[in-house]
């Protein structure tokens, strides 16, 4: 019986333990960008809501005091949008890119709440003088909760509820 020797000895032996843990982790790498690249990370969305409608809201402000003009923000537990008036006193939907109407995603819900904390109407007027009501606006989901306060000097500060 030979004995083999040099590269046929590496062939009847197979993998190294080495090599298949090498394998192993970039197959493990590799499925796990996938999974992120298509998971939906919901608390990253409730962030990013939420950041949108403080930037909004604090471009509204600033447009009203530009304009002379008050402009309303309403909205309902799943969307918001921004109206202005009209010559012959209606009120007309914006069309800025900003300020358009914008729904949230299917499992994120508004309210608002009043100074003592009761529950206050989705709705808000944004002086042309830039002197504003304080108010406090909060964006629901699974992922937990953040409040919008506006101050009145049309400052709008987002943070996580606690």
């Amino acid at each position: 019986m030979a004995i083999a020797t040099g590269a046929t000895a590496r062939a009847t032996r197979g993998f190294t333990l080495v090599e298949v843990l090498v394998v192993l982790i970039v197959i493990g790498l590799g499925a796990g960008l996938i999974t992120l690249g298509m998971g939906h990370d919901s608390a990253a969305a409730l962030r990013q809501e939420s950041e949108r409608l403080r930037s909004a809201l604090e471009h509204a402000a600033q447009l009203a005091q530009w304009r002379r003009s008050a402009l309303v923000w309403e909205a309902d537990a799943g969307s918001y949008r921004f109206l202005s008036p009209t010559p012959e006193g209606l009120l007309q939907e914006e069309s800025d890119d900003t300020l358009s109407r914008h729904a949230f995603p299917e499992e994120m819900h508004l309210r608002a709440t009043g100074p003592a904390g009761d529950a206050a109407p989705l709705r808000l007027v944004l002086r042309a003088s830039g002197r504003n009501d304080p108010y406090a606006l909060i964006i629901d989901s699974p992922a937990g909760s953040w409040t919008l306060r506006g101050d009145p000097l049309n400052r709008v500060r987002a943070v996580p509820t606690q």
